[in-house]
């Protein structure tokens, strides 16, 4: 899979995240009118965005032999969504790239984290699991310490995070031959 397939399926996702996100967020303010602006919301956008882009994911590694870059570029296609309602948002000019770096790390942490978890064992359900959990785990937390402007340091600290993830590699067992035993 290229690159720029990547990317477009993070676009898509995005726009899926964003079309299911409204239609839910619709029904529950008619159903209570308080509901945008309560914690549940935050949580609901977020459970939503890690779902769609963990099924666009999937699909880039059951197509892909280059996951993790193609993570990447799911990732940051995914957070150009976001970005693109930043700039035409109401941000003062001084706050925009900085929220643009942590939506793109942010974004791009997520989808490598998930990928790296599910990559050897695509078809585990406790995997995939664990994958959206953690995704959603570290998204919420930045969030939430976005909402308190402590948003660059997560999102800088889970990039960091995220790049000492990638690099883990499993030890090997090591296996004792017989005739070392006997020494």
């Amino acid at each position: 899979m290229k690159k720029t397939e990547s990317f477009i399926l993070g676009l898509t996702a995005a726009v899926a995240a964003l079309i299911c996100t409204i239609t839910l967020t619709t029904v529950i303010n008619f159903l209570n009118p308080n509901f945008s602006q309560s914690l549940f919301f935050i949580i609901l956008a977020i459970i939503v965005e890690e779902i769609f882009k963990f099924l666009f994911l999937l699909k880039i590694i059951k197509k892909s032999t280059f996951l993790l870059r193609n993570a990447f570029f799911l990732g940051l296609g995914f957070s150009l969504i976001e970005l693109i309602f930043i700039l035409l948002g109401d941000y003062p000019v001084k706050e925009i790239i900085p929220a643009m770096l942590q939506i793109s790390i942010i974004h791009i942490s997520t989808s490598v984290i998930i990928t790296k978890i599910i990559k050897f064992n695509p078809l585990s359900f406790s995997k995939k699991i664990l994958a959206l959990i953690i995704a959603f785990v570290v998204h919420l937390t930045y969030n939430l310490t976005a909402l308190q402007e402590k948003g660059l340091f997560f999102a800088i600290l889970f990039g960091v995070l995220t790049l000492m993830f990638i690099t883990f590699k499993k030890n090997k067992k090591t296996t004792i031959a017989p005739a070392e035993l006997m020494l």
